[in-house]
């Protein structure tokens, strides 16, 4: 999830998707993905504290400090934190949503010998009926995840601007790609995420 997202744009990959993706390949994958899941287990019920957690768990291990900051920072004042009066949300239990979410997507990563199924995560932004909601998708068979990926969606609302500045690019982080194909007035065209403004 990011800050501002213009409306032609309908998927992202912001810090946080960006964050799993990463800690979920390479040597010792298991045990971030392992030590990350017991963390967001022992918050609270209601899920407070989830910004810090990620930021310890998973941003530290793709972001400078001073990035870290700005992103937790941004994660507590519009998304995870009920009391902000910035929050776009507002009486939606985000970080509990996000959390049990992300705890479902860990358990399918984490359920086989071996290495973890890598986790492929995007935040799509209208396509939830007006609900915030995580949807773990994956092959399983005989208890066991077989897909090679585990896709963690995290459908939203479009949050509301917070300013008037132009939301800046880009919606996509890494070398990860995603296309829209919808209807523009009387044709159908395909575009590029990563290039729509």
């Amino acid at each position: 999830m990011s800050a501002q997202i213009p409306g032609s744009v309908p998927v992202a990959k912001g810090a946080v998707c960006y964050g799993l993706d990463k800690i979920s390949k390479g040597p010792r994958a298991r045990k971030r993905l392992t030590d990350l899941r017991r963390a967001l287990r022992k918050l609270p019920s209601n899920r407070k504290g989830l910004a810090e957690i990620f930021d310890l768990y998973v941003l530290k291990f793709v972001f400078k400090e001073t990035t870290r900051r700005q992103i937790v920072e941004h994660l507590n004042e519009f998304w995870f934190d009920p009391r902000s009066s910035r929050g776009y949300f507002k009486d939606v239990p985000v970080a509990k949503i996000y959390a049990d979410g992300v705890i479902q997507a860990l358990d399918l990563s984490l359920d086989r010998k071996g290495r973890p199924v890598q986790l492929d995560c995007w935040w799509t932004i209208d396509g939830s009926a007006g609900e915030i909601q995580l949807m773990s998708l994956t092959e399983r068979d005989s208890g066991q995840t077989t897909s090679n990926t585990i896709t963690l969606l995290i459908q939203t609302p479009r949050p509301k601007p917070i300013s008037r500045a132009k939301p800046e690019p880009p919606w996509i982080l890494g070398k990860a790609e995603a296309y829209v194909t919808r209807r523009e007035g009387r044709s159908v065209t395909t575009k590029r995420v990563k290039s729509l403004r």
